[in-house]
């Protein structure tokens, strides 16, 4: 606005960087708000999802191709010999392992591998994430899920994010009829583990 060409393009990359994170944040506030008012029906939920049977293996391949093609510097190991069948919203539950997989990298040291298996189990399509970053503090880990909480540890600039990412994946996840959880250890590192029923 003030003629300096120089300053204007330096500002409008910033200001695009500054847009597309909020692009993003309403997006994932607007899914969770959907996913909320769906499960909360008093005439039964109808889930917003698109619903497909989908061999798992597809999914893993995506949000492992992403991760490597956003982290190349970064070590993914992933183990998937029988990875399953199951029926889902192909794009939610890749968003769901990109947010684990990007938590993980961001949590942890970059000399670090992080893993990514998959197997059957039990009649479920079972997904896991390890890291061996920062870890979570006990009183933290029932939090974790609940949207905006950040530890005191994951609060710094460099990190980012506002909070949403484990909220907005354990709806989707239970949407699907599963369930996400994490054991860490403070120091050591985490695994998010998620169980989805898996398609006969």
């Amino acid at each position: 606005a003030e003629g300096d060409a120089a300053l204007a393009r330096e500002q409008l990359g910033e200001i695009a960087t500054d847009l597309a994170e909020l692009e993003g944040l309403v997006s994932d506030i607007l899914l969770l708000a959907r996913l909320d008012l769906e499960r909360d029906r008093l005439d039964g939920p109808r889930q917003p999802l698109r619903l497909e049977s989908v061999p798992a293996r597809e999914i893993i391949d995506a949000a492992a191709e992403r991760f490597r093609r956003d982290h190349a510097e970064r070590e993914l190991r992933v183990e998937a010999e029988a990875p399953g069948r199951l029926r889902g919203d192909h794009a939610l539950l890749r968003r769901v392992l990109d947010n684990l997989l990007q938590n993980a990298a961001k949590y942890s040291d970059a000399a670090r591998p992080i893993e990514l298996r998959a197997r059957v189990e039990g009649g479920n399509v079972v997904w896991e994430v390890s890291d061996e970053g920062i870890g979570i503090d006990p009183e933290d880990l029932q939090r974790v899920f609940v949207p905006f909480y950040r530890t005191d540890r994951s609060r710094t600039r460099a990190t980012g994010g506002v909070g949403l990412g484990l909220a907005l994946a354990r709806r989707v996840i239970e949407a699907h009829g599963g369930t996400i959880a994490v054991e860490s250890v403070p120091g050591r590192g985490s695994t998010f583990r998620i169980a989805l029923p898996a398609e006969v």
